[in-house]
């Protein structure tokens, strides 16, 4: 598979990159995601590896604050941000009453 031989290669180029330049991967923390619109099938997910391991897929991730899922909804982020959101709001309400006017 093409696609598959395409990942390999640059995998390799990135790991002789990060030691080129003294930098460090954490592999438990890295991730990978295949972006896709919303199917009833499953896209093919070649597999990826740095550094010998095989670094996992998700279907959603965080990335600078704003969650990301693989069909790129918002879903995810309007439900996070609503949940910040309500427990904002019900802190602020429960200090009012001890705000005198």
């Amino acid at each position: 598979m093409k696609l598959q031989q395409k990942i390999t290669l640059v995998m390799k180029q990135l790991e002789f990159w990060f030691s080129t330049n003294d930098l460090t991967v954490n592999i438990d923390r890295t991730c990978a995601i295949s972006f896709h619109p919303y199917k009833k099938y499953q896209p093919i997910k070649p597999l990826i590896t740095l550094k010998n391991n095989i670094i996992v897929y998700k279907t959603e991730l965080t990335f600078l604050g704003l969650r990301i899922t693989e069909t790129l909804t918002w879903q995810a982020q309007i439900q996070s941000l609503s949940t910040s959101l309500c427990k904002s709001y019900h802190m602020i309400k429960s200090l009012k009453k001890y705000h005198e006017y």
